[in-house]
C-alpha cells in the first residue's frame, strides 16, 4: 500500500481563486469568491479532489488524519499514485510520497 504524505498538513489552505481574499474583483465590482465562500480559506481535502479533477486522475484514496493529513492509495499501480503526486505538485499542494505503509 502506498500513501501521499501533505508536507504541511494543515486543514485549510489559502484560496487559489482569490489569493485568500474572499472576493474577486469582476468588471470593476467586487464580487464574493464562490469556491471559499469568501472566507479566504478552503479545506486541503476539497483543494485536493478539486485538483485530482482537473488532471482526470482517478480518485482512488482514502483521507487519514492520524497526526498529519494522509492520502492512502489501496491499488498497485505505482503510475497512479506517481501522477497524483505530480498533480498536487505542480498545483503548489507540497506532498511526497511513502511506502510501504501498513
Amino acid at each position: 500500500m502506498y500513501a501521499i504524505l501533505l508536507s504541511h498538513g494543515d486543514e485549510q489552505i489559502k484560496c487559489r481563486d482569490c489569493g485568500g481574499e474572499g472576493t474577486l474583483n469582476i468588471r470593476g465590482s467586487l464580487k464574493t469568491c464562490r469556491v471559499c465562500g469568501g472566507m479566504g480559506t478552503v479545506q486541503t481535502i476539497d483543494e485536493i479532489h478539486r485538483v485530482v479533477r482537473r488532471f482526470q486522475l482517478p480518485e482512488e484514496f482514502k483521507v487519514s488524519h492520524s497526526q498529519s493529513a494522509l492520502l492512502m492509495f489501496r491499488v498497485y499501480d505505482v503510475d497512479i499514485v506517481i501522477h497524483t503526486a505530480q498533480a498536487l505538485n505542480v498545483s503548489g499542494i507540497r506532498c511526497r510520497i511513502i511506502f510501504p505503509v501498513f
